[in-house]
């Protein structure tokens, strides 16, 4: 007959009790990892519409006489209330924009679409007598522009500065001296 030693089994059932402790930790660890990960995905906001806004008390429209013919620009201007810069906002803003809407637009000889990011809510009589106080290239986010009815593009603007497209002009200081001949 096999005997077993005293102490053996309790010995490997501890161990076993160990590393089945182990293992439902690592599991454990797994699933809250998992849970966390999903959670963070399920929380991240993409917005499925923007609120847009005309700034018509602050639109412009300027008529100019080049060689006999009259040219009419304007400007229309935009407040986007919660803007948030991400790949789905601007997926909206090109919705809103529809270049189409600035081909209807033919009838100027440029037509400019400002976007701006909402500030405070002023009364239309305050924004009319200061516009640049609340709506300036400060919070300008986006300019779409159309020539003769035709898409030109798009301008990106943060802090008030052109960020999209990058300017490839540079301007330098014209020299005081003549240069020798």
């Amino acid at each position: 007959m096999n005997s077993v030693p005293s102490g053996s089994l309790t010995e490997d059932t501890e161990g076993t009790k160990k590393l089945t402790i182990k293992l439902i930790l690592k599991i454990l660890k797994a699933v809250i990892a998992i849970v966390c990960v999903l959670y963070a995905i399920g929380c991240t906001r993409v917005p499925t519409h923007l609120v847009i806004l005309p700034l018509r008390v602050i639109d412009t429209v300027i008529s100019q006489n080049f060689n006999g013919k009259i040219y009419t620009d304007k400007l229309s201007n935009y407040k986007i209330v919660d803007y948030e810069d991400n790949p789905q906002t601007l997926k909206l803003l090109e919705a809103f924009v529809k270049k189409p809407q600035i081909q209807k637009k033919g009838k100027y000889a440029t037509y400019t679409m400002s976007f701006f990011e909402a500030t405070d809510d002023t009364d239309t009589i305050m924004l009319k007598d200061h516009p640049s106080r609340f709506y300036n290239l400060e919070n300008l986010l986006y300019e779409y522009t159309g020539f003769k009815g035709r898409f030109m593009g798009r301008i990106k603007y943060k802090n008030g500065e052109r960020i999209e497209p990058k300017s490839k002009v540079t301007i330098k200081d014209i020299p005081l001296t003549p240069s020798p001949q």
